[in-house]
């Protein structure tokens, strides 16, 4: 169900993308808790590719995975109403 619904959004992202020529910005909420871990890999690997991406996890384990890329990534926590910037190599390591 959730792997339908996340393939119905990079269509519509991608049909957007054609339509306006010029890339929309995605957002995914919280959508790792109910993928097994080849379909978070296939997702990454899709995601990787088509411009800015925000995801939102509670996942620590999310980071591990998001290594794995070679594209820029930024980490952003959010806890108590603050927001804190953290490198991706710093977060994986704690």
């Amino acid at each position: 169900h959730k792997t339908f619904v996340i393939a119905l959004k990079l269509a519509e992202f991608h049909l957007l993308e054609e339509q306006k020529s010029q890339s929309p910005l995605l957002l995914f909420d919280d959508i790792f808790g109910e993928l097994d871990a080849e379909r978070i890999r296939l997702m990454l690997s899709q995601l990787s590719n088509i411009g800015q991406v925000f995801v939102t996890t509670t996942s620590r384990t999310f980071f591990d995975k998001v290594q794995a890329f070679d594209t820029p990534t930024h980490f952003y926590f959010v806890q108590d109403g603050a927001v804190e910037y953290q490198n991706v190599q710093d977060t994986v390591n704690n």
